[in-house]
């Protein structure tokens, strides 16, 4: 975000967009912006987290009277139509610096830089006439960060090391210094090896014998337009987790990894369902075959069935949450002997 724009009496943000959000979905809704804020304290350059907890801006959508044929469909141009306004014939120089001097309490001269985000300010909620669906902001991928690590801290881990990676910026690529396409995963492995007083040698018949397990949301079928689902590999919500894969290895799974999380999943009574694309059909892709380009390690993409990917307000399926906890503990507390050919469960 660069400095206020100022029009017809309106004070408004230039934003860029990230990732490949459903540009619709962000307007006429309470937003407000997060992230960090580098402030000079004396002789140091010190990092701020920052969450402006109040409902500061709005991107209005042009009404109907001026635009008769919005409902036929409209492109929303970033630089023009998602400027969201902070105020109206305000005397600050500067909104935002005054919106982060407020919450920090500090001068504005104090300021050196930020990254901040927009989001939307509408809470989430627990929906369905038997409550069977979560409504929210940032399902994909916050959903399966929490139960991933919910499930991992409350696992088992006995006679090995137990590794959870979270990543940044997979939507632009992941090749930040923070995404699964920086070295962050090889060498912190490689300093866990060297802190074991492990050898090069023993560090990669490690790596040989471990697991990734990649989790990231796939699509359920939608109500209103299943044509777009492969009819033979339906996808539900609230039907259990789902093992994805496909055959240009945009998911990391394959008959031998997939084998062994399909296996967990009977043996715990976890449900679980098959996702494929439809043939015709480009899907995305996950983190798990960027890892793989840096580490040989058998893996097995994963997630949990969602609506309105990408959208400023997405829906999943509340019954699955227990799932991917209940499958992400087994796995950690689970002692897998893994080989070329056979994995052997303890």
């Amino acid at each position: 975000m660069c400095n206020d724009v100022v029009s017809n009496n309106y004070h408004k943000l230039a934003v860029e967009v990230y990732g490949g959000l459903i540009r619709s979905t962000w307007l006429d809704k309470p937003l407000s912006v997060a992230g960090r804020v580098v402030v000079k304290e004396d002789d140091k350059l010190v990092s701020k987290i920052i969450d402006i907890n109040k409902d500061l801006l709005v991107i209005p959508n042009l009404c109907i009277h001026f635009n008769r044929k919005i409902n036929e469909g409209i492109e929303y141009n970033p630089q023009i139509d998602l400027m969201p306004i902070i105020g109206s014939d305000t005397k600050y120089e500067n909104s935002i610096k005054e919106a982060i001097k407020r919450e920090l309490k500090i001068e504005e001269k104090a300021i050196i830089s930020y990254d901040l985000y927009l989001y939307n300010r509408e809470p989430a909620t627990i929906g369905g006439l038997d409550d069977e669906f979560i409504m929210s902001g940032k399902i994909d991928n916050l959903e399966n960060a929490f139960l991933t690590l919910k499930g991992f801290l409350e696992s088992k881990i006995s006679g090995y090391v137990g590794v959870y990676c979270v990543f940044n910026n997979e939507e632009v690529g992941s090749n930040t210094v923070s995404g699964a396409d920086s070295d962050l995963l090889t060498s912190t492995l490689e300093r866990i090896n060297d802190s074991l007083k492990m050898s090069n040698e023993e560090y990669k018949v490690a790596l040989r014998k471990s697991f990734i397990l990649s989790v990231d949301n796939g699509h359920a079928v939608h109500p209103n337009h299943s044509e777009v689902s492969d009819p033979n590999n339906l996808v539900y919500l609230n039907k259990g987790l789902i093992i994805k894969f496909n055959s240009n290895m945009a998911y990391t799974s394959d008959a031998y990894s997939a084998s062994l999380i399909k296996v967990l999943c009977e043996e715990n009574k976890i449900p679980y369902q098959y996702f494929y694309n439809k043939s015709d059909v480009k899907g995305g892709s996950t983190l798990g075959a960027i890892s793989l380009s840096h580490l040989s390690i058998a893996s097995c993409d994963i997630g949990l069935p969602q609506l309105a990917m990408h959208s400023n307000y997405e829906v999943a399926g509340s019954k699955d949450t227990q799932a991917m906890f209940d499958l992400i503990r087994v796995f950690y507390s689970s002692n897998l002997n893994i080989k070329t050919s056979e994995i052997v469960i303890k």
